[in-house]
């Protein structure tokens, strides 16, 4: 089983999105029994609670629900996950802080955007402090992102 982990700062706005997106298009090619997805944050204060309502009340709109519940990222996540999928230059730098940490790791810490045809490279935006148009815009990244993410993976089954 392929395993992929998306990261952001808190995991109550994109990297939720991020795994629902993904999770629906898994569920849409047939591909849960192939691969699988979670998602984390690089901080736990927002442990336990569900995403923001701001972010599921979009995903809903999109006929996404997000049901995921907030923690943080753990060493054991870089020996378990195939694909660790982080949303901007600062969750890469804690999370490749908390890698360097670990023995041996089988994760592939890759940023979100490196899958987008028009932005590689650049950053997924934190629509926490946005309006719902920072909200709608970040589905729109991550929605094209998972996708081109998704046609990545599959590459990568036996």
């Amino acid at each position: 089983m392929m395993k992929v982990l998306f990261v952001c700062l808190g995991n109550i706005c994109r990297s939720p999105m991020a795994e629902g997106l993904f999770q629906y298009q898994l569920e849409e090619h047939r591909l849960t029994g192939l691969i699988s997805c979670d998602s984390a944050g690089t901080i736990d204060f927002h442990q336990g609670n569900l995403p923001d309502p701001r972010m599921r009340s979009t995903a809903a709109k999109h006929g996404i629900e997000l049901t995921s519940r907030s923690r943080p990222i753990s060493e054991e996540d870089f020996r378990e996950f195939d694909y660790i999928i982080v949303m901007d230059d600062s969750n890469m730098r804690d999370v490749m802080a908390i890698r360097s940490r670990v023995g041996q790791v089988k994760a592939e810490v890759l940023k979100m955007r490196a899958f987008d045809n028009n932005q590689s490279g650049k950053d997924v935006a934190d629509p926490y402090t946005s309006s719902m148009d920072g909200f709608e815009e970040c589905f729109r990244v991550l929605e094209e992102s998972t996708a081109n993410l998704l046609t990545h993976v599959r590459k990568e089954l036996p």
